[in-house]
Parts: C-alpha cells; sequence; structure tokens
C-alpha cells in the first residue's frame, strides 16, 4: 500500500485529463492535483466546501437581486462571476424554492390570481390543475422571449442575446420572490403591491444595465411589462379554452 501511494504522489499527469502537470493544478481542466485514495476526513472537507461556497454565493446573489436592480447583471456582463451564482442557477433554484413552497401550502391557481371562476366548480377545477402544471415550463419558455423583447428595444446596443437572457433571469428571479407572499397569502393588497413593484424594479433595473435616459427607459420598461403580461394573458386563456373543451367531453 505504501508502494502504490509513494506511486501516485509522483505521477506527473493529472488524474481527471490526463495532461501533464506543472503545478498544483491542471492547465488544461483545473483540477487540483491529488491523490485517488480520499480519506473520510478529505471526503467530508470536501462536502462541507461545496455546501459553504454554494451558501455564500447564494447569500451573496439573493440581497443584491432583491435591493440593487440590475447590480447582478452588471456583474455578470463585467465578467465578475465568481462570487455569485450564474443568473440561470439563481433563476432555477429561486423558482424551484417557490413552486415547491406555494404548493406546499397553496398551489398557484387561478384563484390565488384573482382570477376565479365561481360560476362553473367544475371549469376553475381543470384551470386551476393546467396552471399549477404548466405555469413552470411556461415561465422557463417566458425568459427566451423576454431577453429577445430586449434585444429588439435595445437594437442599437453592443449587448449579445446571451446578455439580455441574464439580465431576465434575474429579472424573473424577482418575480418569482415578488409573488411569493400574494399567492401564499391570496391578498388583494400584496397582488396589487407586486403590480406597482415589479414594474419599478424593471425600470430601475434597466435604468442601471443599459444606461439610457430615464424617459426612454420608461418608454421600454412599460413595453417590456406590458409584453410579459401579454404572454401571460395569452397563457391564461389558451388554458381556459382547453379546460373547457375538456369540460364539455
Amino acid at each position: 500500500m505504501v508502494i502504490m501511494q509513494e506511486a501516485l504522489s509522483k505521477t506527473e499527469q493529472c488524474l481527471n485529463c490526463g495532461e501533464i502537470l506543472q503545478g498544483r493544478f491542471c492547465s488544461h481542466c483545473g483540477q487540483e492535483r491529488t491523490n485517488p485514495i480520499v480519506s473520510l476526513g478529505e471526503y467530508i472537507k470536501d462536502i462541507l466546501d461545496e455546501f459553504i461556497t454554494w451558501d455564500s454565493k447564494a447569500l451573496r446573489s439573493i440581497l443584491p437581486l432583491l435591493f440593487k436592480p440590475g447590480f447582478l447583471t452588471n456583474e455578470y456582463l463585467a465578467g465578475r462571476r465568481v462570487s455569485y451564482l450564474l443568473p440561470s442557477r439563481l433563476y432555477v433554484i429561486i423558482s424551484v424554492a417557490f413552486f415547491l413552497l406555494v404548493n406546499r401550502f397553496d398551489p398557484v391557481t387561478v384563484e390565488a390570481m384573482g382570477m376565479g371562476n365561481a360560476g362553473d366548480a367544475r371549469l376553475t377545477e381543470r384551470i386551476n390543475s393546467a396552471v399549477a402544471d404548466l405555469l413552470p415550463s411556461f415561465m422557463f419558455g417566458v425568459i427566451p422571449a423576454f431577453a429577445l423583447g430586449l434585444k429588439c428595444v435595445y437594437f442599437t446596443s453592443r449587448l449579445y442575446y446571451t446578455h439580455h437572457l441574464a439580465f431576465a433571469f434575474h429579472f424573473f428571479s424577482f418575480v418569482f420572490i415578488g409573488w411569493v407572499l400574494p399567492v401564499l397569502t391570496r391578498s388583494d393588497t400584496l397582488w396589487n403591491l407586486s403590480f406597482l413593484v415589479i414594474p419599478v424594479y424593471l425600470f430601475f433595473a434597466l435604468k442601471c444595465v443599459y444606461r439610457q435616459s430615464p424617459a426612454k427607459t420608461l418608454v421600454k420598461s412599460v413595453l417590456l411589462y406590458i409584453g410579459f403580461w401579454a404572454l401571460i394573458t395569452i397563457y391564461l386563456l389558451v388554458v381556459f379554452i382547453i379546460a373547457s373543451l375538456q369540460t364539455r367531453t
């Protein structure tokens, strides 16, 4: 066993990709030069390191997302990405937490959004079921469309579509956070507050990232917000039609 460990410690090849090692880390794949025989202590340390790293990134990402509109997008565009969760990963974590939390206490239903159909209980039940089942995938599809809208209204900017996509991921991460309390409480007051806060947040985020005049930013934020709710309305209309047809059969 001792001979085996000595032989392994003297290897000059990366155990991950086979590249010749010239230091502690592989210049090709970045893996640290390690012994393949991992002790229990090292294994536990690796788990804790990963958890602490992820946890600190999440905390450093959530606070600016909530209170500094556009900051995370600017950091991402500037290449400062180590300290924060990637836009897509942040969105996935927040959206998954949103749907798990909401479905734990109260499914995402048309009643929760103030759109209940009290005249037909069977139809309302089908609509509720369809909304709850399809909303996660629908929202994930809205993000590329929203990024395309950004690309259109900011067609003179030198940003690539993927840059607009990063903004969209950050914006909709905030949207999900803003929807949590209204959905859980079914409070009309909180829904009305979210309808006010989210477009204001969008305005300041656009102003921070795209750096145009307040007047231009206001016009574009209104257009983008209307477009977003137009997509939501079309989605609910399609769900309503499908549910109505299923109810008649």
